[in-house]
């Protein structure tokens, strides 16, 4: 990874030292990065509609579109249940209850919040607007899309999941 320095005027600094404490950023620099990444997803975005724009109509959302839509939801309803299943299964009882209240605040700062999510599995896994997020007392990951009107929750995976194997599944 190379290294930039960036000078700030001291307004500037203390905003991105604000939005670092306020919205669980680790680092300043993991802040920019964050910033340039919402950049090159705008530039993508820019890019698909204008080719969209200049392409043949598409497919007709049918009954096997929506079947699809049907599967990827039980998808990442079974991944947050496996979660919690596996917990259960061990006799940790406390931890499946604790597992289940921090994917409900994590879902509740997604729905406030969602562009605080990640975006690096998107640009290492090549999928546009594919953003996660990492629960902070367990090793499990949302990931999900923004859409207009609602959050589509797409799996809650293990962090040592293989995600390329995932990405077959998707």
């Amino acid at each position: 990874m190379s290294t930039m320095n960036i000078s700030l005027p001291e307004s500037l600094k203390a905003f991105v030292d604000q939005q670092v404490a306020e919205r669980g950023y680790g680092t300043s620099s993991e802040y920019v990065r964050e910033l340039i990444r919402r950049d090159l997803d705008r530039t993508r975005l820019r890019t698909l509609l204008l080719d969209g724009a200049d392409s043949a109509p598409a497919a007709v959302a049918d009954e096997a579109y929506f079947e699809g839509l049907r599967q990827r939801v039980a998808a990442a309803e079974r991944g947050a249940a496996d979660a919690v299943e596996y917990y259960l299964a061990e006799q940790a009882f406390t931890a499946a209850n604790g597992l289940v209240g921090e994917l409900q605040r994590a879902l509740r700062q997604i729905g406030r919040q969602p562009a605080i999510g990640s975006t690096r599995f998107a640009h290492e896994l090549g999928l546009p607007g594919l953003r996660s997020w990492r629960l902070r007392r367990f090793p499990y990951t949302v990931f999900f899309l923004e859409r207009a009107d609602h959050i589509d929750v797409w799996r809650v995976l293990h962090e040592r999941r293989d995600l390329p194997a995932w990405l077959a599944e998707v």
